[in-house]
């Protein structure tokens, strides 16, 4: 065992023992068959004929793989979405993340923060869509929003989907054609319009794009005064 151990370490073939008389031959370079690593059997046979092999390989170390670094493409517009069950809601949660966006803390990238909102919250009936270039841009539309009190698309009353696309099987592929091709503003017209957009079908590969720890959706006080008189049991 040891011998074979010897042999690979130093990769080379030791002269094997000749029958007397015959002319023995000198140690040898081990010369590689091949680009798997080299390998030895050791055999050993028992008084009692019990035979035992093994077999040993030659420890070749990995090659260490070259670095890849993953080459980001440069973050281009995004489509922002706020939704809420009403126009005061809706009004308190952008002011939320203008905070965020005009605050002394870490900003997020726009693109997770984007699709945090994309995919981790619900579509309400009151919606608000921005698209914007950066968390600048997202911050100046934001405080106007809030400080104009500018309409939202209220649903509430019905209307969603005026053009029934939500009805159409074709309607998958032309959201996906649509995002693909960059077509921003076309998206937030159809959602603002009420359309249901699987976003998390249209952009299934974003995993540079993780979500991101947002602000919590704002809850309206409503005062209830006791009236003092007593109903019905």
């Amino acid at each position: 065992m040891t011998r074979a151990v010897l042999q690979l370490g130093h990769r080379i073939l030791a002269p094997r023992a000749e029958p007397a008389g015959a002319e023995r031959a000198g140690a040898r370079a081990w010369e590689s068959e091949g680009p798997g690593p080299r390998r030895i059997c050791v055999g050993v046979r028992g008084a009692g004929g019990t035979d035992a092999e093994v077999v040993l390989e030659e420890y070749l170390p990995e090659a260490a793989e070259p670095s890849v670094v993953a080459q980001r493409a440069p973050v281009g517009p995004e489509l922002f979405l706020l939704s809420a069950p009403t126009p005061a809601h809706l009004a308190a949660t952008a002011r939320r993340f203008a905070a965020l966006l005009g605050g002394t803390g870490p900003v997020p990238e726009l693109d997770r923060l984007a699709r945090g909102l994309r995919t981790g919250r619900a579509a309400m009936d009151c919606r608000f869509a921005a698209v914007v270039a950066d968390t600048g841009e997202l911050l100046r539309v934001l405080e106007e929003f809030v400080r104009d009190g500018a309409p939202c698309a209220d649903l509430r009353g019905g209307g969603a989907d005026p053009l029934g696309l939500g009805a159409v099987p074709e309607t998958d592929g032309y959201l996906a054609a649509l995002w693909q091709a960059g077509h921003l503003h076309q998206l937030r017209g159809l959602w603002l319009s009420g359309l249901d957009v699987d976003w998390a079908a249209l952009e299934p590969a974003a995993g540079g794009a993780a979500g991101v720890p947002l602000p919590p959706s704002a809850f309206l006080r409503v005062p209830l005064w006791l009236s003092g008189e007593e109903g019905p049991a």
